[in-house]
């Protein structure tokens, strides 16, 4: 019997050649069709053996109780938190990710954020699009370069690592980072700092740590009130991570800040933030390369593939 197999997205025709097989029907939902609601991930959990998704399909406990047929879900993600772990573990579904794909992709994308709002783009931006530009004067409006400067990076996983080496020796910065349990092993020098003088010391903070219970609103009140002013910070990690309504509170000690996400994510239409020039804002898109997606996707379809045909767990990047 094939294994039936659900994309909740359009994908690159070349990377479904990993699925070419006897072994598997595929069915692929294209980006021009209608949002893909609860309700619709309910049926699917009921008529499918695998589901490939991404991070804005919420896999939400309802979906996994109604998963009378789902063995197998693969996020095309680094990240999982659009699927209810807990749900899944007790319906014995496995879940995967696609760890190694983006690193590169989001990091220049990192120090892109941090450049724009180093230099105060949104506000020069917004200003020629809304008020037209007063006369250049050599001391209006600047903004700061990032050449030689300390950076603080918050998570120095893969992604981070990536940040700081492509800062450290391209910009010749020098890195460090909020010092936690474990100890990063990088070939570029960085330091490690207790949450105080992090927050107190450093000018450029980048956010690339995970979303977990522990760094949930990791920057709240108390961090951004510390923070110097004139400062700037940048997140590409999630935006549960800061505390939006503190940062909109304290957004005035910032020369910059760079959100690649927000909470939610994405803002809708109307939102404070988006017409508030402090803010630098995108739209979750810093692993949005061809070369990143593509072998997200792939990566995704291999953990199907892997899993459900050859039952190879060796070769799958299961977290449950």
């Amino acid at each position: 019997m094939k294994c039936k197999v659900f994309l909740t997205s359009t994908v690159y025709s070349d990377t479904l050649s990993v699925l070419n097989s006897s072994h598997f029907e595929v069915h692929m939902r294209k980006d021009d069709e209608p949002v893909l609601t609860e309700e619709d991930l309910i049926r699917i959990a009921g008529e499918y053996d695998a589901l490939v998704c991404n991070i804005s399909n919420k896999i939400t406990s309802k979906v996994i109780t109604a998963a009378t047929k789902l063995k197998f879900i693969s996020n095309i993600a680094v990240g999982h938190d659009n699927i209810d772990l807990d749900a899944a573990r007790k319906k014995n579904i496995i879940i995967a990710t696609t760890p190694g794909t983006l690193h590169r992709s989001v990091a220049e994308y990192a120090i892109g954020l941090l450049l724009m709002a180093s230099r105060k783009v949104s506000t020069h931006q917004y200003q020629q699009k809304t008020e037209g530009y007063p006369n250049w004067a050599p001391t209006y409006n600047t903004g700061l370069e990032i050449s030689n400067k300390e950076i603080g990076i918050i998570g120095l996983g893969q992604i981070g690592k990536e940040i700081g080496r492509m800062l450290h020796f391209g910009f010749n910065s020098k890195i460090y980072y909020l010092k936690n349990k474990s100890v990063p092993k990088t070939d570029y020098k960085i330091t490690p700092l207790d949450k105080n003088q992090f927050f107190s010391r450093m000018k450029f903070i980048i956010i690339a740590c995970p979303l977990t219970e522990k760094t949930k609103n990791l920057i709240d009140d108390n961090e951004l009130n510390s923070i110097q002013n004139d400062s700037v910070i940048v997140n590409i990690a999630r935006g549960k991570i800061i505390n939006q309504k503190a940062l909109l509170k304290y957004k005035n000690k910032f020369r910059g800040i760079g959100l690649d996400v927000t909470d939610p994510d994405p803002l809708p239409l109307g939102h404070q933030i988006l017409d508030d020039p402090n803010f630098f804002i995108t739209p979750h898109i810093a692993s949005a390369t061809d070369e990143a997606r593509g072998e997200m996707i792939k990566r995704a379809l291999k953990n199907v593939y892997n899993y459900m045909h050859l039952e190879d767990s060796n070769d799958v990047n299961i977290i449950n």
